[in-house]
């Protein structure tokens, strides 16, 4: 066989299918091991994959996993904490193959509730993805109390993955989070409702979803209650349409936005500013402590700013 024709046949399919071939071989046992580890991720521990198999023949089935090559055992995990991972990602794509739809959001839901009742409190950061992603999976198996707790999860790691500047996987958690509310989402919990929906129109457009994003920081202003809340929205608002200059609705009339929210402001060039008073008793700052409070980004700056 010549280069060209060994550069154009599948490798990664025949793989998969190699693989699978080899786990349909196995014991029943170690096959339904072998797909919840799948589930589990491709790092997991036997403690918690013990917990979910619920099975007194899993202790001989990761044996076969393990003998077999399909599973490696890693050094340094202590006593009943031995840490595991596939042999390669394909092992596990081939496993989770096996596994019908609703085998598999079982499996999530079971894996998540496990991972997050070992917190008796709440689940601290470095749990909270893992726990989100596997909840997530199963949305619709959930329902009731854990579903608004589920919400709740949802805008901690969005917040958290948006600081770090993952801005997708910012939107995914927020999207889940509103998936996860009632249809009268905004009458039954306002503070929760309105956290999610400014967070998902602000990671929206972020992502470069402009118009999704413009309809989505509409629905926050028209259901805001409060000043502060108006003007968190117009502040996002008039932020993401200023920097890419993608929409001339937020800066038609700012001198009307801003005064529904209790700013008087009005437009001087590309700037906005409080009035304190006539403009013959506004002074320019002299001293040091108030020259410190002058906005310093320049003056075509994404953020409006206001002089005291």
């Amino acid at each position: 066989m010549d280069d060209a024709a060994v550069a154009g046949c599948d490798v990664t399919d025949n793989v998969v299918e190699l693989v699978t071939g080899k786990i349909r071989r196995l014991g029943p046992a170690a096959q339904r091991l072998l797909q919840l580890a799948a589930c589990v991720g491709y790092r997991f521990s036997w403690r918690t994959l013990a917990a979910i198999a619920d099975d007194p023949e899993a202790g001989a089935a990761l044996g076969e996993l393990v003998r077999e090559g399909l599973v490696v055992p890693l050094a340094g995990g202590a006593e009943g904490e031995e840490q595991l991972r596939f042999l390669h990602d394909r092992v596990q794509q081939a496993a989770d193959s096996l596994l019908t739809a609703e085998a598999r959001t079982a499996a999530h839901l079971r894996i998540g509730r496990l991972l997050r009742d070992r917190h008796a409190a709440e689940v601290p950061d470095e749990a909270l993805f893992e726990v989100v992603g596997h909840l997530d999976v199963a949305l619709a198996q959930i329902a009731g109390e854990e579903r608004e707790a589920l919400a709740r999860l949802n805008l901690r790691a969005g917040r958290r993955a948006r600081a770090a500047a993952a801005y997708h996987a910012a939107r995914q958690y927020f999207q889940a989070g509103s998936e996860c509310l009632p249809a009268d989402a905004w009458s039954h919990d306002y503070a929760l409702t309105f956290a999610l929906r400014v967070e998902l129109a602000e990671s929206t457009h972020l992502c470069g979803a402009f118009v999704e994003a413009d309809a989505l920081f509409a629905e926050a202003l028209a259901h805001a209650r409060s000043r502060g809340e108006r003007a968190q929205v117009y502040i996002g608002g008039s932020c993401c349409t200023r920097r890419w200059a993608t929409s001339r609705a937020w800066w038609q009339r700012p001198a009307r936005r801003w005064r529904c929210t209790g700013w008087r402001c009005r437009t001087t060039g590309r700037r906005c500013r409080r009035r304190s008073g006539p403009r013959s008793r506004r002074r320019r700052p002299t001293s040091a402590s108030d020259r410190s409070r002058r906005c310093s980004t320049p003056r075509r700056c994404a953020i409006p700013t206001w002089r005291w």
